[in-house]
């Protein structure tokens, strides 16, 4: 069997994980990946050593398990370990970290509390230290499907897997709430009762068996979790202990609608000026990324505006130092180089699987593509009732929000 070397497998990973990371993160993982070529499916005396340490298990939502030991094994070259401890707690040797050792840092003002991490992880490494923020969502008060929404819409979210790509993983979530028990999801919650601790136990789409417990207005949920029995998933949520006292790699904040989103992203945006259509619904989600461990404290992000009425549907996306689009979209083999107004060279795709790779949609759609002055990536996807000419209107409608 080939080795796992190839970009889409590593992208594929890092979507899978819900790892939006910088383009400098992904290329270091990838050259990781290369370097280690040696390393198959085939149980050969040098894999068995490279993966001979069982600090934990896989990610359960990747099919590839052989894909999740490398992907760990390419993170152990880059992230070093780090143990965390404070105010008398410590990780037992069932926990293992290779979050990067960042300067200590305050949550309060962020979470409105200080997150725990699990002194069981059944020797699973962790190996993300994220905070996802929801400003001005359209759901409302949470997203049954979103656990980082079910209670102030700030969520602290912490994976383990292992390095030895055998599947096992699970996600620790913390929010605060006022509620006293987990939000509504459209299917009942199962109450347990355990050593004293209540805990609740629900299935969601995206998260699998989920167990949830409330300590001090903090939800605290484990989820995503592989091969774990409910019993296990409680013992974890039992024994978070200790305090998370470094930066997180990654605070992502997504904020939503028109007036808000193109202002939240760390770039100028660009906002059309003309449409095809009149659309009947529109929608505009402005994500900002701030990556720790890195020497620049990187930032990165995107803005979505799409636009709707019945079956036709436009999409422009902008995107600064993340890889949030196929980056060979622009190299398809049916591109097409077209000049903008202001003598900027585009490329038009007409269908293929490049299109499919922008927002995982329908390969039957059009789009054009290009990299403004300003270092942002456009993307403009249509539905094929739209024509090349349609989207070039809306490209050279294109200017910077004030």
């Amino acid at each position: 069997m080939d080795t796992f070397d190839k970009d889409k497998d590593i992208e594929h990973l890092l979507h899978r994980a819900k790892l939006e990371l910088p383009q400098s993160r992904k290329a270091s993982i990838r050259q990781s990946l290369r370097e280690s070529k040696r390393v198959t499916t085939s149980s050969s005396r040098e894999t068995s050593g490279l993966f001979r340490k069982r600090l934990g298990a896989g990610l359960a939502i990747v099919p590839a398990v052989l894909l999740v030991g490398l992907f760990a094994f390419a993170l152990r070259s880059h992230w070093l370990p780090m143990s965390q401890s404070a105010g008398g707690h410590s990780q037992s040797n069932n926990t293992s970290s290779l979050i990067p050792n960042t300067p200590p840092y305050d949550y309060h003002p962020l979470l409105g509390f200080e997150p725990m991490l699990p002194s069981e992880s059944f020797q699973l490494a962790q190996i993300t230290s994220d905070v996802f923020k929801y400003v001005n969502p359209p759901w409302g008060n949470n997203n049954a499907n979103v656990t980082e929404t079910w209670g102030n819409n700030t969520a602290y979210d912490a994976m383990y897997i292992a390095l030895n790509g055998q599947g096992k993983s699970f996600t620790i979530m913390e929010t605060s709430t006022n509620a006293s028990s987990p939000p509504d999801t459209g299917t009942p919650w199962k109450t347990l009762r355990n050593d004293g601790m209540v805990f609740y136990q629900n299935t969601i789409p995206g998260s699998g068996t989920v167990v949830a417990t409330i300590k001090n207005g903090v939800l605290c949920v484990v989820m995503r979790a592989s091969d774990f029995s409910t019993t296990q998933l409680e013992q974890i949520l039992q024994s978070l202990s200790i305090p998370v006292n470094k930066a997180p790699e990654m605070i992502e904040t997504q904020t939503f609608g028109f007036s808000q989103a193109p202002q939240a992203v760390p770039f100028k945006a660009f906002l059309p000026k003309s449409l095809p259509f009149r659309s009947s619904t529109s929608l505009a989600t402005g994500v900002y990324v701030k990556t720790y461990g890195s020497k620049d404290n990187s930032a990165g992000g995107r803005l979505t505006l799409t636009y709707e009425r019945g079956k036709t549907q436009l999409k422009i996306i902008e995107g600064l130092g993340m890889k949030y689009v196929n980056p060979n979209l622009a190299g398809a083999q049916n591109g097409v180089k077209v000049t903008l107004k202001d003598r900027e060279t585009a490329v038009y795709i007409d269908g293929g699987e490049g299109i499919a790779m922008i927002d995982g949609g329908s390969t039957n759609r059009r789009a054009i593509t290009w990299t403004a002055k300003a270092g942002v990536n456009i993307v403009i996807v249509a539905s094929q009732d739209l024509s090349k000419n349609d989207l070039l209107v809306v490209a050279n409608s294109l200017e910077k929000v004030q």
